[in-house]
């Protein structure tokens, strides 16, 4: 399991008395919603997960009055299974960009107060003519990345201690010892190449195949392809500033009337 530098700060999240809900934005599958599902079950005895992208109806939620009287019977009308236990429960609104009401409502939650909300999203694709009021004051903000080298270091077996010891050489103008350059630097060498997203970075860790880990970056570029495709308006080209086309406002001009 890869360990995340913002796991901590979600913990710091939960210990404070008064918490806005918590946005965490970033890239698609730099981990969001893998880190904050597993915090949640070290954390909370009760979740309640509103998937945006892999359940649309549950859009509707969000579709009438937003006090939170009537999204806890809407929420405990529509997902299965779920348990809203004041103080026990987390309010999970994953890929929130496809719910626009939702962003919304983070305000009226968070005036509420009974539960901990935590919302993820690339926010790729939000119409904001859609979005009825933003909930400015209402929620704190935290972006997540792929892995930093730190973080790569650690799933490849490198305990804190031992990168603390090489901070120590570094803050003190001292020369590392050759055996550990030699290790940090192929260490290094092969993050350039693996790069930082989750399941690359466990893909290698797993096989060491240079191979699969290239099938799945370029399985992950494919994906944000399809993500732009999806979400695009319009097809823009600038120059100097200023628009020379636009490909899906502009229609083509017949062959014979040229």
């Amino acid at each position: 399991m890869l360990k995340r530098k913002i796991y901590d700060e979600l913990v710091q999240w939960k210990s404070r008395d008064k918490k806005q809900c918590l946005m965490i934005k970033g890239a698609r599958q730099v981990g969001k919603t893998f880190i904050v599902e597993l915090f949640a079950r070290e954390n909370y005895k009760h979740t309640a997960i509103i998937d945006f992208a892999k359940n649309p109806a549950y859009a509707a939620i969000f579709d009438g009055n937003l006090d939170m009287e009537t999204l806890v019977k809407q929420i405990s009308l529509r997902v299965p299974g779920v348990e809203l236990v004041p103080g026990e429960t987390l309010l999970f609104l994953d890929e929130i960009q496809d719910c626009p009401r939702a962003r919304t409502a983070l305000k009226f939650i968070s005036q509420d107060g009974r539960f901990d909300v935590i919302a993820s999203g690339s926010l790729l694709g939000i119409n904001y003519k859609e979005v009825p009021s933003y909930p400015v004051g209402y929620v704190e903000h935290l972006e997540m990345h792929a892995l930093d080298f730190e973080e790569f270091l650690w799933a490849n077996g490198v305990t804190r201690n031992s990168i603390a010891d090489i901070k120590e050489y570094f803050d003190h103008k001292k020369t590392v010892p050759a055996a550990m350059h030699e290790r940090m630097m192929e260490l290094f060498k092969e993050y350039i190449v693996v790069g930082g997203m989750p399941r690359a970075v466990d893909e290698f860790v797993t096989t060491h195949n240079f191979n699969s880990v290239l099938k799945i970056q370029r399985g992950i570029i494919s994906d944000y392809e399809d993500d732009i495709a999806k979400y695009a308006k319009r097809v823009v080209r600038f120059k100097d500033g200023k628009i020379v086309s636009d490909k899906r406002q502009t229609p083509a001009v017949p062959e014979a009337a040229k």
